[in-house]
Parts: C-alpha cells; structure tokens; sequence
C-alpha cells in the first residue's frame, strides 16, 4: 500500500464521539452516527472531506508538536556540549 492509494476509512471507525457505520463511493460520503451524549441524534452523511479531517485532528489529539529552528535547544544541546 502507498500514501498515494485512495483508501477510505474502514467501517467502524470511531473518533471524537461518532463512527462511521456506511460508504458512499460515488458521492465520496461517509454515514456517520453519533455516540455517547448525542446518540439520539439521527445518522447523517458526511463529506469525504470533512470526516477524514476531524479524524486525523483526533488520531494527533494530545501530541506535542516541537519546531527545530536553528539556535533552538532541541536540536543544538549536543553541540553545545561538546565545546
């Protein structure tokens, strides 16, 4: 399998609260039903788009993220102290 292949997410699927019980090729849509506290809401299709989104900022939820810049200390601790 390559980044490039064009894989939906797989029924069942489960983020912030929803998951994903249909697929829609042609329309490029996903069946989404709610869980938890907003279970009684009725299940509704969902842009390829926008589900796969708001999946990815739940897989990365609670990840710190760190910028190596030049003169930082997370990428010249060693070289400091080796002087």
């Amino acid at each position: 399998m390559s980044i490039f292949d064009d894989v939906p997410l797989p029924i069942g699927t489960t983020y912030f609260e929803r998951e994903i019980i249909d697929w829609n090729p042609e329309n490029q849509t996903y069946l989404v039903k709610y869980v938890g506290q907003f279970e009684n809401l009725k299940p509704e299709w969902i842009r390829r788009k926008n589900v796969e989104a708001s999946h990815s900022a739940f897989v990365v939820k609670g990840v710190e993220f760190r910028e190596a810049k030049p003169g930082n200390s997370y990428n010249t601790r060693y070289y400091r102290s080796k002087t």
